[in-house]
């Protein structure tokens, strides 16, 4: 999590350019006092509503909210290609938070699994992967994302110029799942 504070505050920000418009910026990384906790899988909404989780959030969106006295970020994620939400708190809460996701889902039949299990899940749903299926020298286009990118989206951002030639003429390389029959 990067918090960016600017000094003097326009309605129309365009976030790529602040300091071409005089803005001094400070940016703070605070990923090292956060954990990120998922909870993945067909019940995973059960999970939620039975620790008081009611709100009625949209697929990959993320809001600000407090579960179980606990201020949190709750991203709608599914990244195993089943529905799910990351929980994203300050470390000091990781623990309990981690224990309490366990005992209140023993009757969904949760268990802890790590990015192994993780990974082969978003594979056979083919969801790529930030590091592994697209960086910088991969387009979204080019990894199988277009669905992602707004096509009307006037203002500049990184990359737009490469992206909507891609998107207009073709990428020249193109991320593909193979599927084993047997």
């Amino acid at each position: 999590l990067i918090i960016c504070n600017a000094s003097r505050v326009d309605e129309d920000i365009n976030w790529m350019s602040l300091n071409q418009r005089g803005y001094t910026i400070n940016l703070d990384n605070q990923s090292h006092n956060l954990s990120l906790l998922a909870v993945q899988g067909p019940k995973a909404i059960d999970l939620m509503h039975k620790l008081g989780y009611s709100a009625d959030q949209d697929s990959f969106s993320i809001i600000e909210a407090n579960l179980l006295n606990i201020p949190m970020f709750i991203s709608r994620t599914g990244y195993t290609g089943e529905d799910g939400f990351e929980l994203l708190v300050i470390n000091e809460y990781a623990e309990y938070l981690w224990d309490k996701l366990l005992a209140e889902g023993k009757e969904f039949n949760i268990m802890p699994v790590g990015l192994g299990a993780r990974d082969t899940l978003r594979l056979e749903a083919a969801l790529p992967l930030y590091g592994n299926d697209l960086d910088e020298n991969t387009t979204p286009v080019e990894a199988g994302l277009s669905w992602s990118i707004p096509k009307d989206k006037f203002e500049d951002y990184n990359g737009k110029k490469v992206i909507t030639e891609q998107l207009e003429n073709g990428a020249p390389k193109k991320l593909i799942g193979l599927k084993m029959l047997d």
